[in-house]
């Protein structure tokens, strides 16, 4: 009967020590994962863990609630750069219609004019040409999530990336005006450029830009500009949402120009200027396009 007891006793000591254990071992593993995940997140840049989320399929409310920033993208003739701005929109922030859409054609990265005009090429008014004032053909995104910077960078240099060394579709994009280049607050001090960075993968040189800079075909170089220095200025509607010179684009896309006139996001760019006004002839594809019109204080 004591040997039964006694083994009984055994027994019960054996699972209380085997508890012991399991609960010591969950105790260290606990311990050991919650130092491990510490040592992540104290390691690991805000901005690593933004570009996970990224990856990450949003609904259109939970991206309006992240913070955004507008950024612009030149590389040749901003027509095409339009329409691919406008695709990646759709397909990364639900944008779709002409009230959501926010891809602006216009000129950057030349001499700051503040309110001065910034004008295509003309005859009339050759000194707010934007050719002449340093800047390039861009098209600026707005308010897009800082989670998303890293995508749009990349979709954006991997054409860079496509056109070499081929160089641009269109061989007229020739000059400094059709430089590459990504403009957004802060230049490559901003917090998200890590982003650029590693969306870039070393592939091309991104470099600072100083205003005016020359053009980047054949150098592997993409000039960041801080666009609180280099601010952006919209270009003219009739280039807002245009064919371009290699493609037809359909209806739908040209009929986004309607609804951003309606939500105030493009301004008219017919106006005067001390009663100056100039005529622009415009041939290609055989075609003839004649535009009236002058520069607008912007």
């Amino acid at each position: 009967q004591n040997t039964h007891k006694q083994k009984r006793n055994n027994h019960a000591n054996m699972r209380s020590s085997a508890k012991l254990r399991r609960a010591c071992c969950l105790l260290i593993f606990v311990s050991l994962t919650w130092k491990g995940q510490w040592s992540t997140f104290a390691t690991a840049s805000r901005r690593a863990t933004l570009l996970q989320l990224g990856s990450l399929t949003l609904s259109a409310p939970a991206l309006a609630e992240t913070p955004g920033m507008d950024v612009y993208f030149g590389q040749g003739c901003f027509w095409h750069v339009q329409r691919d701005m406008v695709q990646l929109e759709s397909q990364l922030l639900d944008r779709k219609s002409g009230n959501d859409v926010t891809s602006i054609a216009g000129y950057a990265g030349g001499s700051t004019q503040g309110k001065k005009p910034v004008c295509y090429h003309n005859l009339n008014f050759p000194l707010r040409d934007y050719s002449r004032l340093g800047h390039a053909e861009a098209v600026k995104v707005s308010q897009v999530p800082e989670i998303q910077i890293g995508a749009f960078a990349k979709a954006y240099l991997d054409s860079v990336v496509s056109e070499q060394p081929a160089g641009r579709p269109d061989s007229q994009d020739v000059g400094a005006e059709y430089r590459a280049m990504i403009g957004l607050p802060g230049g490559a001090n901003s917090t998200v450029f890590p982003d650029i960075v590693a969306a870039n993968a070393g592939r091309l040189k991104l470099a600072v830009g100083q205003g005016s800079d020359p053009d980047t075909a054949d150098t592997q170089v993409v000039w960041i500009y801080d666009s609180e220095q280099f601010p952006f200025y919209q270009a003219e509607l009739y280039h807002q949402f245009h064919d371009d010179m290699g493609a037809k684009y359909p209806a739908s896309y040209k009929s986004l120009k309607d609804g951003l006139l309606k939500k105030g996001r493009l301004q008219s760019v017919s106006w005067r200027i001390k009663h100056c006004r100039f005529r622009m002839l415009f041939i290609y594809d055989s075609f003839v396009e004649m535009f009236f019109g002058d520069c607008m204080m912007i």
